[in-house]
């Protein structure tokens, strides 16, 4: 069963550190990247995001995001950039086309966060995830 994302336009007044010793407050963040731009006709599912394990920032600055989440579990072997994530990617990619919105470079921004109520997906233990990309400001 394919999911359907719904992508919404966010504005993050403050700054989210999830630097924090306790990842249950405010989630772990993930940085990626993309590298699917305006002139890929078919990008793979794998080039809309992937892990940047170089980058080691904790912190998802204040600023305008077309922001997209949904649910994963931890039993998936690549882990946390998972195939739901990679169709929320992409879902998040078609929008900022169909939007005409310029995205503000390739990173992009995935902070998990622990679900304790999983009973009712039938699954050992799932996190809620939210996949964030920064929208450039517009051009006066």
């Amino acid at each position: 069963m394919e999911i359907k994302y719904v992508v919404r336009k966010l504005h993050l007044y403050e700054e989210i550190n999830c630097a924090a010793d306790d990842e249950t407050e405010n989630g772990r963040l993930y940085n990626c990247k993309t590298v699917v731009t305006e002139k890929n006709i078919e990008p793979s599912l794998d080039e809309y995001i992937q892990f940047d394990e170089e980058n080691k920032n904790k912190v998802i600055p204040a600023g305008e995001y077309l922001f997209v989440q949904g649910v994963l579990c931890s039993d998936d072997k690549e882990f946390p950039v998972v195939m739901e994530v990679k169709r929320a990617a992409e879902q998040l990619w078609l929008e900022f086309l169909w939007e005409e919105e310029k995205p503000a470079g390739r990173e992009i921004y995935l902070r998990v966060l622990d679900e304790e109520e999983t009973a009712h997906l039938k699954a050992a233990h799932c996190f809620i995830f939210q996949v964030m990309r920064p929208v450039a400001p517009a051009a006066l």
